[in-house]
């Protein structure tokens, strides 16, 4: 099935990210959106683990609450 809109056929995927969620073609979140926070979680997550040992107790503190 081809859609048009405005004399541009529409290309039908299986997923797509929309405003930082992943969706699937039933608009239901799927395990591809779970992984995509995981990985920007374990990214932030390492990031702050690095440098959490050039910061002062006080410092550590604040960021955790």
């Amino acid at each position: 099935m081809k859609i048009k809109l405005e004399n541009t056929v529409l290309e039908i995927v299986s997923k797509i990210k929309y405003l930082g969620i992943i969706i699937n073609k039933n608009l239901n979140f799927e395990t591809a959106h779970v992984n995509y926070l995981g990985k920007k979680i374990r990214s932030k997550l390492a990031t702050f683990c690095r440098i959490s040992m050039n910061l002062t107790l006080y410092m550590r503190l604040y960021i955790k609450w």
